[in-house]
């Protein structure tokens, strides 16, 4: 093979990868999202449980109250909390969620536990 023809061939494969690199590379890097938050759960679960054809008790919040050694801990009552108890993650709802959910428009109704004697 001649030079000449070599040149051709490289500066064709050159523009080949080039035009590759610019089609296939940027659909290959994922593309950057902005992170998840409570606030965007709230409202995507809202959206879909909030309607004619739902049950009312999807706005209520119902926790049960237990107090260990002087702290309170919110445990879910009813299956709406349990939804929200599964998208906060771990075993009881914090007071951060409870208020976020009430500032959403969410009922949240406490049922305090009865100390043992």
């Amino acid at each position: 093979m001649s030079q000449g023809n070599l040149t051709q061939v490289l500066v064709h494969m050159m523009e080949h990868q080039r035009l590759v690199d610019q089609i296939v590379k940027p659909n290959l890097v994922p593309k950057p999202t902005k992170p998840i938050t409570l606030n965007d759960k709230v409202h995507a679960i809202r959206e879909n449980h909030v309607g004619k054809d739902k049950p009312a008790e999807n706005g209520i919040v119902r926790v049960m109250v237990k107090t260990h050694y002087g702290t309170d801990h919110f445990y879910p009552a009813n299956p709406t909390a349990e939804l929200f108890r599964k998208v906060q993650g771990g075993k009881t709802l914090t007071k951060a969620t409870l208020k976020i959910l009430k500032d959403e428009g969410y009922q949240v109704q406490y049922r305090y536990e009865e100390p043992a004697l």
